[in-house]
C-alpha cells in the first residue's frame, strides 16, 4: 500500500481556502504469467522463446544444470529457454524460476524434462559383408546430437567420421583383402 498527502489551496489572498487530503492506494498482487509450467523436449538442442505477462520487474534463474539456461528479453515480455543436446544415456530434468527482483521470491516455475538424443540408421543390419575386392556401403543417419565414428582396423574407413545433428550420409569403405583369411572389424 502507498500513501501520500497533498494540499489544495487558493493562490488568491482574498480567498484563503486550503484543504489537506490523504490518498492511499492498495498494492497489487505481483504476478508473472506464462502459458507453460511443464515442458518435455526431445534430446536435440532446444531454443525457444515464450511470452511473459507480468506486472513487476522479474528475473530468471535456472536450476544448477550446465545444460539448461534461460534469458529475459530487454523489455521483460519474453523468456528464451536454451537446452544443449542430451548425449547422456538417461533423460534429465531441470527447472527455470521466474522471480521477483525485489526479494527473489519465485512467482512461476517451469519444469523441463529432456529426453535422450536419439540416432537412427536406415539399415537394421548390424553386419555388413564385402567381397575380397573391398567396396563401400552408404548409410543414412538421423541424429538429435553431434556424433562421431571410429573403426577397428586400418582397412576400414568411415567418411565422414563425425557429424552434426540432423541427417547425414555416411560411407563405410573397405580396402581389398589380399590374404587368405577372412577379416572382421567394427565401426562404433
Amino acid at each position: 500500500i502507498r500513501t501520500t498527502l497533498f494540499r489544495l489551496e487558493s493562490k488568491l489572498t482574498a480567498y484563503p481556502y486550503q484543504k489537506e487530503f490523504s490518498l492511499s492506494q492498495y498494492a497489487s498482487d505481483p504476478y508473472v504469467n506464462m502459458d507453460i509450467s511443464t515442458l518435455t523436449i526431445s534430446g536435440s538442442e532446444y531454443h525457444q522463446s515464450y511470452n511473459v505477462d507480468s506486472n513487476i520487474d522479474w528475473g530468471v534463474y535456472s536450476s544448477n544444470t550446465s545444460w539448461l539456461t534461460a534469458a529475459k528479453s530487454s523489455d521483460g515480455k519474453m523468456l528464451t529457454i536454451h537446452a544443449l543436446a542430451n548425449t547422456d544415456s538417461y533423460s534429465r530434468t531441470g527447472y527455470i524460476y521466474l522471480q521477483k527482483k525485489a526479494n527473489s521470491s519465485t512467482l512461476h516455475q517451469i519444469k523441463i524434462t529432456q529426453n535422450v538424443a536419439s540416432m537412427t540408421i536406415d539399415n537394421n543390419e548390424s553386419l555388413l559383408q564385402y567381397t575380397n575386392d573391398g567396396g563401400s556401403y552408404q548409410l543414412q543417419i538421423a541424429s538429435d546430437a553431434d556424433w562421431n565414428a571410429s573403426t577397428q582396423g586400418d582397412w576400414i574407413e568411415v567418411n565422414p567420421d563425425a557429424g552434426k545433428n540432423g541427417n547425414t550420409t555416411v560411407t563405410i569403405s573397405t580396402t581389398p583383402n589380399y590374404t587368405e583369411s577372412k577379416r572382421y572389424g567394427n565401426v562404433y
